[in-house]
């Protein structure tokens, strides 16, 4: 049976995602991305030419849940993405007929076979992961929440459906990137979900959505062309925080954790990944202006990588 992934994302986002979608193009999957922009979706079909890609304008959504325009209309670009994801969850389990689906952010890369999953949600309607935090978790969690939102598994039957009716309420009664009041964009929401809905499966294995926030301790090894974590395969990795300077500039993206990881687990992680995201350059994705110092420095081409401290990944 084909696995089924849904993205949502805008043009900011879109080599990541073509990044993500390359890493699990070789599988037996069905690719749902919705797109907040025509450039988004005009990049994505000409990077990638497959029939395992649907790409979804955004109007579809919003003809979809015709409640969905006026709550958006005042809210900033993120905001309306998080907002919408959980509607576009339900659209496309309704509309093409699928039996259950994963929603992935834009910065996850597959280091193995998508089809490990499957073990782990076994027999669940719902299953998303603990964070996890290695570093101040207790404070993390409060502002971030116990759960991380990024890898979301949804089955279509009843405790799926009313999950994702309770999660897309909530979403459209408020929801920004940002701590307030104990909740926080999407994510916060899942602490009270996993409360009510039955069949809800938390995961908290290292191989699947590790992180930043959580790969300190971690034992990362390369066998065979192949990552393992605490000996296990790692099935997917979560570049949150990754920010591109330059072409050739990385942030990786830890300072916010509070402690630094070797070279070594630099080099096997956050490499190839790094060096993907260069080479596909679609866009403009800088965060600084193009004109700034660092600009003017980098302009060689790729050779080799080298790391200059703890917090910067730089591909000269």
């Amino acid at each position: 049976m084909k696995q089924n992934f849904a993205i949502v994302i805008s043009k900011y986002y879109a080599s990541r995602c073509i990044a993500l979608i390359e890493s699990i193009l070789k599988f037996d999957v069905n690719i749902y991305v919705l797109c907040f922009d025509k450039e988004t979706s005009r990049i994505i079909n000409k990077k990638i030419i497959s029939k395992k890609i649907i790409t979804i304008e955004y109007a579809n959504i919003l003809n979809f849940d015709k409640s969905l325009k006026k709550i958006i209309k005042k809210r900033k670009l993120i905001d309306k993405i998080v907002t919408s994801r959980p509607i576009f969850i339900k659209y496309v389990l309704k509309k093409f007929n699928t039996k259950n689906i994963f929603l992935l952010d834009s910065d996850i890369y597959f280091f193995s076979n998508p089809n490990l999953l499957k073990k782990h949600i076994k027999n669940s309607s719902v299953a998303f992961c603990k964070h996890n935090f290695t570093k101040n978790n207790q404070e993390l969690s409060d502002k971030y929440g116990k759960y991380n939102g990024g890898f979301v598994y949804v089955k279509k039957d009843q405790n799926g459906k009313k999950f994702l009716g309770e999660w897309s309420k909530l979403c459209k009664k408020w929801c920004e990137f940002d701590s307030k009041d104990g909740k926080f964009s999407d994510q916060k929401y899942l602490e009270n979900l996993s409360l009510k809905i039955k069949n809800l499966k938390i995961l908290n294995v290292p191989e699947i959505n590790l992180a930043p926030w959580n790969i300190e301790d971690k034992k990362i090894e390369l066998k065979r062309k192949q990552i393992y974590v605490n000996n296990k395969k790692l099935i997917f990795f979560h570049f949150h925080g990754l920010r591109k300077i330059t072409k050739r500039f990385y942030i990786l993206g830890l300072e916010n954790y509070s402690f630094v990881i070797s070279n070594k687990i630099k080099k096997i992680i956050f490499y190839k990944y790094a060096k993907r995201l260069s080479e596909i350059s679609s866009i403009k994705e800088y965060f600084w202006k193009k004109n700034n110092f660092f600009s003017r420095l980098l302009k060689i081409n790729v050779v080799f990588m080298k790391i200059y401290n703890n917090d910067y990944l730089i591909l000269l």
